[in-house]
């Protein structure tokens, strides 16, 4: 467990961990005990739950998703090792990428956020202090879009299509996990 997760919760901030139950299937409760101690929370994104009647094998949350006192999202990967820095020959070039988003998108990536971990703890996030105004005006456009078996409307493809004919001098493109922390 990150032991900056922990002594964030130890100072009172609203520490919510929302991990992918596949992605992390070597991980046992255990692992967070520390976290859960200190005031934090955390729960597994359950693909298949039999005892809520969730038999969802293809909906995951895999992406990579960081949100701080409402007012700053880190999007994007941000794994550790010789893989993901192109230097294992099996694996061949990969580079994660993460970008920072201040301003009013943070309070999309919230909500989404929000969706995952009321499906994961059946826990709302409604309150006002998850959603306070940004400190911030958005100098860019950006848009977070989820997508999944569960959406027929196919809205990333959509969207994609939208940027690349609007799009004047670039496009950038990244994946989401989910960690909200919040202080009040």
């Amino acid at each position: 467990m990150p032991d900056g997760l922990v002594a964030a919760a130890r100072r009172g901030v609203d520490v919510q961990l929302l991990l992918d139950a596949i992605g992390c299937f070597g991980l046992r409760r255990s692992h967070f005990a520390h976290l859960t101690e200190a005031g934090g929370k955390f729960a597994w994104f359950r693909t298949a739950h039999p005892l809520r009647n969730q038999w969802t094998f293809t909906l995951r949350n895999h992406g990579e998703l960081q949100i701080i006192d409402c007012q700053h999202c880190f999007v994007g990967g941000m794994n550790m090792g010789r893989e993901y820095a192109g230097e294992d020959p099996a694996v061949g070039q990969w580079h994660n990428l993460q970008i920072e988003i201040r301003g009013g998108a943070v309070r999309k990536f919230q909500m989404i956020f929000a969706d995952d971990w009321f499906f994961a703890r059946q826990e709302k996030l409604l309150a006002p202090k998850y959603y306070p105004p940004p400190e911030m005006v958005q100098s860019l456009i950006v848009q977070p879009t989820t997508d999944g078996p569960d959406d027929p409307d196919d809205p990333i493809g959509m969207s994609l299509v939208w940027m690349f004919n609007t799009a004047r001098q670039r496009v950038w493109l990244t994946g989401v996990t989910s960690v909200l922390l919040s202080r009040f």
